[in-house]
């Protein structure tokens, strides 16, 4: 059986690496604080996923990387989910750098960004428009 993402695009599939400094407790904090889910992975490299969003977590000194920032940005495709989206960060006790926001590159488009333990920044968006 196909990969669904894999018929929709055949020519790509994307999912980021985040190198950081201990895989077990950057995987335990995206499950815990931020809701993903543990694929597969050991203490060298990982997957976590939610919906459709898959990232790998690799363990920089073990993999002979460089431990370096990441940002990640993920457009929401149902803006109204962005503050729902907070509430359950602040609830689970994530570490928020900014709440939902208005951006100034795009009238009414809001982003909410968080930190992981390394520094790691996921930035979430969604263009409010009508709604």
């Amino acid at each position: 059986m196909m990969d669904k993402r894999k018929a929709q695009n055949p020519e790509f599939y994307v999912r980021p690496i985040l190198y950081v400094s201990d895989v077990s407790l950057s995987t335990a904090y995206y499950c815990e604080k931020l809701g993903f889910q543990k694929d597969w992975g050991d203490d060298v490299f990982a997957q976590v996923s939610i919906h459709e969003l898959e990232l790998l977590i690799g363990c920089a000194k073990t993999l002979d990387m460089p431990k370096s920032r990441s940002t990640i940005s993920v457009s929401m495709h149902v803006p109204s989910k962005l503050n729902v989206l907070y509430e359950n960060l602040i609830r689970s006790g994530a570490q928020i750098v900014n709440p939902p926001h208005e951006v100034d590159w795009q009238k009414a488009t809001y982003e909410l960004s968080l930190e992981d333990l390394d520094g790691n920044v996921l930035l979430f968006w969604a263009a409010m428009g009508d709604t």
